[in-house]
């Protein structure tokens, strides 16, 4: 027998012991035959094996997480599990990073909100992480002229990532009179509301320079998928 847990992780083992019951909570799947236990044996370990691409999966297209119970899945939630007979699941580099981050920070950030790992956590520790994905997507296309992350400079509350094309570097002087500046150009309060802004500036065809809150939420590795999609629109309607 097989035991998944109805739970956002999805725990599950296969028991094969004895004779076993349980209350709800729990989705079994069991073999008819004893030669059903390799079987079963298999899909659990592809469970365990793509674990967080099932759970950012199950956290998708559930009717109860985030609604009805905060962490808890639906028996429907886990039937619904896509599966593979080969044991791996095809996915893109890419779709593997969406999945992390989902599952390591997304689904606590929809419960918790400011009390979230997200929000918490700052940023900037996250940067070469970030930087590494938003430089190979852009490189991707720019390949000749590649870009590269530079220092970053940061300030209480906001973190200014610089990028160049090639082997230039960017001019930092009065660095520290912009701290004002960018503090009231990144955050608004509206009333009951606080507003907070991201920012790309270009230097011409030179820099990139990205300035967001110097939380963590603003410098996941899916975070920098995005940004380097809408900075590469902006290059091409510039005609870089």
């Amino acid at each position: 027998m097989l035991l998944v847990r109805e739970h956002m992780d999805m725990d599950c083992d296969v028991w094969t012991a004895s004779y076993l019951t349980y209350k709800n909570k729990v989705v079994g799947f069991c073999g008819a035959a004893p030669e059903d236990c390799s079987i079963l044996t298999k899909i659990a370990q592809t469970l365990r094996k793509e674990k967080y691409l099932l759970c950012a999966y199950a956290a998708a297209i559930s009717v109860r997480l985030f609604t009805q119970k905060a962490t808890t899945l639906s028996e429907v939630d886990v039937l619904s599990l896509p599966y593979s007979e080969t044991g791996t699941i095809s996915k893109t580099v890419h779709e593997q990073i969406l999945a992390v981050d989902i599952v390591d920070y997304y689904r606590d950030l929809i419960r918790l909100g400011e009390d979230s790992d997200a929000m918490k956590r700052p940023g900037v520790p996250a940067l070469p992480d970030f930087n590494d994905v938003f430089t190979a997507r852009i490189n991707a296309v720019y390949k000749k002229n590649k870009l590269r992350a530079l220092a970053p400079q940061a300030w209480p509350g906001v973190v200014c990532q610089p990028y160049v094309f090639g082997k230039g570097d960017v001019n930092r002087s009065g660095a520290e009179e912009l701290k004002d500046k960018l503090n009231n150009l990144l955050k608004e309060k509206k009333g009951n509301i606080n507003i907070t802004r991201i920012a790309r500036l270009y230097d011409g065809n030179i820099g990139i320079y990205l300035l967001k809150p110097d939380r963590l939420r603003y410098w996941l590795r899916s975070v920098a998928l995005r940004d380097a999609d809408e900075t590469l629109a902006d290059l091409v309607e510039q005609g870089f």
